[in-house]
């Protein structure tokens, strides 16, 4: 320890991975030796959770849409609500563990958790990239068994039959066109008479539309299986071999988010599918899981599939049809359980089945 010309004690101090020395003074060796134990204590349990998970939130603005910000809001509340008071270096995989089955408790669906697990793991990297963290708890963690599944299914074979024969204009037409590419709902917003080529028969996804408010923004895929080329198929042949101009759904520009919804709404509301709040009673989405149904029903193989799809993995694609492989062995099951259980007069059945020993 130095004494300066003033009359000062000095120390300096330089931890892993500082780039630069650290000076303290006092007017006694104690009062310097204390603040450097103070600072010291301080580097060792760095900085809080809530203050990194902030600034990566901060940061990941400028990396992806304003409507993927607004859902990482919910999540980051209960993370900050969960670790209020921790460091971030302090968290173990154990607690992370217990924050998502403290999350399970409150009954969220599978992918309500995983959205927390995932904002937790991608701010846990960014701390490690800014030396705040040395490693992160989430990698070992899995989600708790016994979630509930909120997956969207595809809408009932009633509602697919009204589509596919009904009006192809505003929303009739919207449906029909998500039913045969299997279009997001952005990706086809943002659909121009110019992406339908049908001469190669095929439709270019080239832009998705997202809002700000009431106003639509355009947004090129976040990955590269966003853009992509589906097939143009016969069905859908009558319906855009009328070219116009700019967007399909818009004109020179795209929809306004307000006509979107009353377009929606009204067609959903013509049919009768509205829930007891009057709101539509399906998704956009939904047609979507039509879409992939239909190709696994006609065979297309997984990594087509994919491609079609514009699902960013493998992984993604398998995990959907797993989905829809799954339930149909299900519904075959009820069929049989039904067809053997049948108790009305003349429509008993009684099977033997006989071995060969």
């Amino acid at each position: 320890m130095l004494k300066r010309k003033d009359g000062r004690w000095q120390e300096q101090v330089k931890l892993p991975g500082m780039k630069s020395y650290k000076y303290f003074y006092g007017k006694t060796q104690a009062e310097v030796k204390k603040k450097m134990a103070a600072f010291v204590q301080g580097q060792e349990k760095g900085r809080t959770l809530a203050a990194c998970v902030d600034d990566w939130q901060a940061w990941h603005e400028g990396q992806v849409s304003p409507s993927s910000i607004r859902a990482y809001d919910q999540p980051v509340k209960d993370i900050k609500e969960y670790f209020a008071g921790k460091y971030i270096r302090e968290v173990r995989a154990d607690e992370v563990d217990a924050f998502l089955r403290w999350l399970a408790a409150k009954d969220f669906k599978r992918r309500t958790v995983q959205m927390r697990l995932n904002c937790l793991n991608m701010a846990y990297n960014y701390a490690i990239i800014q030396r705040w963290a040395e490693n992160n708890p989430c990698a070992p963690v899995h989600l708790p068994k016994g979630l509930r599944d909120n997956r969207r299914e595809p809408p009932a074979d009633d509602i697919l039959r009204a589509v596919d024969q009904g009006e192809k204009t505003g929303g009739g037409l919207f449906a029909f066109i998500l039913l045969y590419t299997g279009l997001r709902r952005g990706e086809l917003l943002g659909l121009r008479w110019d992406d339908v080529d049908l001469e190669a028969g095929v439709i270019h996804v080239r832009q998705s539309v997202y809002y700000e408010g009431d106003s639509p923004r355009l947004k090129t895929p976040k990955t590269s299986a966003g853009e992509r080329s589906v097939w143009l198929l016969d069905k859908l042949r009558p319906v855009l071999a009328k070219k116009g101009k700019g967007y399909i759904f818009g004109g020179v520009s795209p929809l306004t988010l307000s006509e979107y919804n009353a377009m929606w709404y009204a067609f959903c509301r013509d049919h009768g599918w509205l829930n007891k709040n009057r709101r539509p009673s399906i998704s956009p989405h939904q047609f979507r899981h039509a879409y992939a149904t239909l190709l696994f029903e006609a065979g297309i193989e997984e990594m087509d599939a994919k491609e079609v799809m514009g699902h960013s993995s493998i992984a993604v694609t398998r995990n959907v049809y797993t989905h829809i492989r799954n339930k149909r062995r299900e519904e075959s099951a009820g069929k049989l359980n039904a067809f053997l259980c049948r108790d009305s007069v003349g429509e008993g059945k009684v099977v033997e089945i006989k071995g060969n020993g």
